[in-house]
């Protein structure tokens, strides 16, 4: 009896220690939101962290920060710098924040390059978007997927705009990045990006919202769920006009510390790397959905939603395209704005 009873106990000691060590061993994702839209982004990491640590049988546990809007998380090299040192593991973050490691990104944010979602969806999650993440250069951060900062962006204006030289000299608060800030210097407007460093060298975010009601400017970029909650106080409602020019894509990428992708088990790193994935088309479909809602519900307000006539859509394009496109051509890749551009097959829809 003394002998089983020794026997047993060994063995309870084995499995807890084995059981000890497993949770010892837990790897742990620090997952950083710093942008806006946050209610995509809390959901992607939350997402995505139901699913991994599922999927890895708790192998890897996921923590969610999220810290929105204070003047820390605005200093881009910052959050870059987080996921390179490993202080953060993951981040969402916009691709011109990745322009110094892959400048072939500057194609993706090309105004018109896309034709739609469908189109943005061909590119992204095929070849040529796989193939533009494995080639970023840099030795402590990879990227992982694509996602939407909102998508499609359009603008919104206290005047109706009809006219492609409408825009000119307008004052304008234009989406951050070296690419939107020529497609502004195309149409000459008097633009402000929306990330403005202030004298700590930090960066203060200015919303359309606020900047329309204090007649900061009198237009700007803006997805139609930008849109949205621009105009949601009617009594200060300054933005009476949504203009569908869906000039370009705001994409974002969520992208992690490679030492820590390395020290993963093949089979574990392949888990993170399709979740990834798997939450990035998720975010991208939400976006899509809630934007057609977002303007139903501005039209329902008494907010004018429209589109440019296709003549001076066509001016507007030509526009941007002819001052944007020579620069950008000769930064990236020799034939990727072509291959981006053909890639684009409509998508067929079957009725039952």
């Amino acid at each position: 009896m003394k002998i089983f009873t020794f026997i047993f106990i060994l063995s309870n000691l084995a499995v807890f220690s084995a059981f000890a060590e497993t949770k010892q061993e837990a790897k742990l994702i620090k997952w950083k939101i710093a942008h806006a839209p946050k209610e995509y982004f809390e959901h992607t990491a939350n997402e995505f962290k139901k699913l991994v640590e599922k999927r890895t049988e708790g192998r890897i546990r996921v923590e969610v920060e999220s810290v929105l809007f204070d003047k820390e998380n605005h200093d881009f090299e910052a959050q870059i710098e987080d996921v390179r040192s490993n202080k953060t593991q993951m981040s969402q973050v916009y691709l011109s924040q990745l322009y110094q490691y892959q400048p072939d990104f500057k194609a993706l944010n090309l105004p018109y390059i896309f034709q739609d979602d469908s189109h943005v969806d061909q590119v992204v999650d095929g070849k040529i978007g796989n193939e533009l993440m494995a080639k970023m250069n840099d030795p402590k951060l990879a990227g992982m997927s694509y996602t939407y900062s909102g998508g499609f962006i359009n603008t919104v204006s206290t005047a109706p705009l009809e006219k492609a030289d409408d825009w000119e000299n307008l004052k304008y608060r234009a989406f951050s990045g070296v690419v939107n800030n020529q497609i502004q210097q195309s149409t000459k407007t008097d633009f402000i990006n929306e990330y403005h460093k202030n004298e700590k060298g930090t960066f203060d975010y200015l919303t359309i919202d606020k900047m329309l009601d204090k007649g900061i400017v009198a237009a700007g970029d803006a997805t139609s769920n930008d849109a949205k909650w621009a105009v949601e106080d009617t009594k200060v409602n300054k933005a009476k006009y949504l203009i569908k020019t869906r000039h370009f894509v705001l994409l974002t990428a969520l992208v992690i510390n490679k030492d820590f992708l390395n020290s993963l088990s093949q089979k574990d790193r392949k888990i993170v790397q399709q979740t990834a994935k798997e939450v990035a088309v998720l975010e991208r479909k939400y976006v899509v959905r809630d934007g057609i809602k977002a303007e139903a519900k501005l039209e329902k307000a008494g907010v004018k939603v429209s589109k440019l006539s296709a003549k001076q859509a066509e001016i507007l394009k030509k526009k941007m395209q002819a001052h944007v496109y020579p620069k950008v051509k000769s930064q990236v890749s020799n034939g990727l704005i072509e291959k981006i551009e053909k890639a684009y097959s409509p998508r067929i829809v079957t009725k039952n």
